[in-house]
């Protein structure tokens, strides 16, 4: 009997456990959006013949924002050298070599179209008057990850050719960044660098807490538009590393408070804690570069969880880092 008993109790533990509602998990299989449709810039500037009246007439602002952000026409488009530039970037072998490398693992675009229109709806849940962008792939000779330019976001495939690429080798990326230049990484990393550009930091103080809830509120907002994703994936950790942050929770915040960073406006020490690289300097070599970053995010969820009424909309117009931490009741557990 009493074994039955403690049976029973696991099963209902089990069972409660694994129906806990995620606030973030939602249907939005009845939002109404325009069918993403990925165009392949990258294909059509690597078409010989080069053909600058082509893409012009095909890509418009963004074959122009492309041109004058790319190092081989600094003085823009008008200049008569930047079509030269621009010949000879399509025809450098390593390029081309890059570029059948994004051919063949990017042979199709169709499941990451799958994937944005699911992240866009739940966009257009959150925010409903706000536009949603046009999306390009293009290949911009491993400058950019993800690229705004007037209301098309450009995905640089060359970016996510796999950690074994010989590309990266040879530029010399760091290992730790190596490591995140795969394919699974790609939705993510739109989906981030899309939320930077919607939700700029304007007039923003220049301390540690505020930069740090900043970073917060970006990481929720991809949580809630990717929440099927992975943290390790959302957030660029390893599970390793980000199991090392959730038992040292709370030792990092009593850190940051004992040694009166908070309110820190000292740049390099701001860096050192939400920066990217190996890991965190003064921290353990176990730990994940930008922890004060994910101790953003655990406030920014603490706040949420703690303030219903809250839509994530009126989160992101909250400008005032303290009023948030402050109505968190953040304390983690030593």
């Amino acid at each position: 009997m009493r074994r039955s008993l403690l049976y029973l109790l696991v099963f209902f533990f089990i069972f409660t456990s694994s129906c806990k509602h995620n606030p973030l998990k939602i249907d939005v299989s009845g939002v109404k959006i325009e069918e993403v449709k990925i165009k392949r810039f990258e294909q059509d500037l690597f078409k010989l013949p080069f053909n600058s009246s082509r893409l012009t007439a095909s890509y418009g602002d963004f074959f122009r924002g492309f041109v004058e952000t790319a190092p081989f026409c600094p003085n823009g488009i008008q200049d008569p050298a930047c079509q030269a530039g621009i010949i000879g970037f399509v025809n450098d072998p390593d390029m081309r070599a890059a570029y059948e490398g994004c051919e063949k693992e990017f042979s199709s675009t169709t499941d990451l179209e799958t994937e944005l229109n699911d992240a866009f709806r739940h966009f257009r849940y959150y925010f409903p008057s706000r536009p949603l962008p046009l999306v390009n792939t293009m290949m911009s000779g491993f400058n950019f990850n993800i690229l705004k330019l007037d209301k098309t976001i450009g995905i640089g495939l060359e970016m996510y050719l796999g950690a074994n690429s010989i590309f990266y080798k040879r530029i010399e990326f760091p290992k730790y960044k190596i490591i995140k230049m795969r394919k699974e990484y790609l939705l993510p990393d739109f989906v981030k660098g899309w939320m930077l550009t919607e939700f700029e930091r304007k007039n923003a103080k220049p301390d540690f807490l505020t930069r740090i809830i900043e970073e917060g509120k970006i990481a929720y907002l991809v949580d809630a538009l990717l929440p099927e994703v992975n943290d390790t994936l959302k957030l660029g950790f390893s599970q390793s590393q980000l199991d090392w942050c959730k038992r040292n929770e709370g030792h990092m915040w009593s850190f940051f408070i004992k040694r009166k960073i908070l309110y820190s406006t000292d740049y390099q020490e701001i860096m050192q804690f939400t920066n990217d690289g190996p890991f965190t300097t003064g921290f353990a070599k176990e730990s994940p570069s930008r922890t004060g970053n994910w101790i953003g995010l655990q406030i920014v969820r603490s706040y949420m969880e703690k303030n219903k009424n809250i839509t994530i909309e009126q989160l992101m117009g909250i400008p005032d880092a303290q009023k948030i931490l402050a109505a968190s009741a953040y304390k983690p557990k030593l």
